[in-house]
């Protein structure tokens, strides 16, 4: 199954590559191929990337590949590529410039992020981080790889569940060149620890079980050794999940998990949260709705209910006579626009030389219908 999916994911990214340059030229189709090289894009960096690599696509072509199909926004002015879209926009690069190319763009992305990306916030230091790791994946795999395995160590024993997903999340974007350098490892272990961050003990098992250079619960990476944390065996009977409760996973050896006292700290707040967001909704709006209107202005809705009870015997037209007439769906506050009075009627609305026409709304015309029979039709 997953060798299908991934087949029919490039199938989708070869077309829409394809497309893309039926629409705009061999050279646009270029500059996709230097923008799949960073991890994020600005409109900066992709206009660096057209004036240093690909002076001779139109300087539109930034603007077209950005609104494309082939990137999507992901922040303020920051796109991504597709993953499948990505590594054949990569393939087709290697190709037709060689791993030159691939040095030239690594060098540039290293001093474009160390002059641009220099804020202290945490967010610019992630995204600093991730662009660095992209142009050593392509340039220094073998660097690459220790300084992840290394990172995924120190966050498991620190029990930071949140940097743990980032970076599995970020060593299953850059699996391709990191598979090509002989690092196949390295992502079988992280996703085995997304797995095991998650709570899915069962699939977490079944991936560390095919770490077959493992030993005593430990597995070498680029010279970094790894952690392989200790989960259940699992017998077929053990793995048939109820589908009203879920089975709990519990031995001896697995209470010492890292990350049980943090699932066993957070249950309980998030069941209440659950059931206080439940009785929430089921809870009714309007009575709350209406305490709000008398507290702020308990005239103006008292004053509207009058004018409903007044005009409920009204000709409406507009509406289906097999409806029942709801006035407050109806009667909304509309101004009438002084620059369309030329194609009025002019005495459709009296005039007033208290009120100008273009300030009175249609609550003003129903409670002066009574005493001007003309304002019956204008309402």
């Amino acid at each position: 199954m997953p060798t299908k999916n991934k087949e029919r994911e490039m199938g989708i990214a070869q077309r829409r590559v394809k497309g893309f340059t039926q629409q705009f030229g061999e050279a646009h189709r270029n500059l996709a191929r230097h923008a799949a090289f960073p991890l994020v894009l600005t409109p900066d960096l992709l206009y660096q990337l057209w004036a240093n690599f690909v002076p001779e696509a139109p300087w539109t072509a930034v603007a077209r590949v950005l609104i494309s199909r082939l990137c999507r926004q992901v922040g303020y002015e920051m796109y991504e590529i597709d993953i499948a879209d990505r590594n054949l926009l990569l393939r087709e690069l290697k190709e037709e410039f060689g791993q030159e190319r691939f040095d030239e763009l690594g060098k540039f992305l290293l001093d474009y992020v160390s002059q641009r990306l220099t804020d202290d916030d945490a967010d610019t230091q992630d995204l600093r981080e991730a662009q660095e790791w992209t142009a050593l994946a392509y340039t220094k795999p073998d660097r690459l790889a220790q300084e992840l395995a290394q990172r995924l160590g120190e966050r498991m024993e620190q029990e930071n569940t949140g940097e743990v997903l980032r970076l599995a999340s970020l060593v299953e974007t850059l699996a391709e060149p990191l598979v090509e350098a002989g690092f196949e490892l390295l992502l079988i272990y992280s996703r085995g620890m997304e797995q095991f961050v998650r709570g899915n003990l069962e699939s977490a098992t079944n991936i560390f079980g095919t770490l077959r250079t493992a030993i005593r619960g430990q597995v070498e990476i680029a010279e970094v050794l790894l952690q392989i944390p200790e989960l259940p065996t699992i017998t077929p009977n053990e793995s048939v999940v109820d589908d009203e409760k879920q089975v709990e996973y519990r031995t001896e050896q697995s209470t010492n998990s890292p990350f049980d006292r943090i699932f066993s700290r957070f249950s309980r707040p998030l069941e209440n949260l659950a059931s206080f967001w439940g009785d929430l909704q089921n809870q009714q709006a309007t009575g709350t709705i209406d305490r709000l209107e008398d507290l702020f202005s308990p005239f103006q809705r008292d004053y509207y209910k009058a004018l409903e009870y007044r005009c409920r015997d009204d000709e409406t037209q507009g509406l289906d006579n097999e409806f029942t007439l709801e006035l407050q769906k109806v009667f909304v506050p509309l101004k009438i626009a002084s620059n369309y009075a030329g194609n009025a009627k002019q005495d459709i609305i009296p005039s007033s030389h208290n009120q100008p026409s273009s300030e009175i709304t249609i609550w003003d015309c129903l409670a002066a219908k009574d005493k001007i029979k003309r304002f019956n039709k204008s309402t």
